[in-house]
């Protein structure tokens, strides 16, 4: 199971994931939008609605708690 895929995760939308794991490869908020075609705002957006879903208030925080998950370290 991918670290995308864990139950803690389950609350989140397609596109809230596909944010996540190019964070999570190291991407910040201009490139994220790239490749989805959306507005670096829309990234944010998504960004917000992850961190409240998963209780984290950094994008550390988020990246500790995707790590602990199972997520390879970069």
């Amino acid at each position: 199971m991918k670290p995308i895929d864990k139950p803690d995760l389950v609350s989140l939308t397609d596109r809230e994931r596909e944010v996540l794991v190019h964070l999570a490869a190291g991407q910040r908020v201009p490139a994220i939008a790239v490749e989805p075609h959306i507005s670096q705002h829309t990234v944010r957006n998504h960004l917000k609605s992850i961190y409240r879903q998963l209780d984290v208030s950094t994008q550390s925080e988020l990246i500790e708690r995707i790590r602990s998950l199972g997520a390879p370290k970069t």
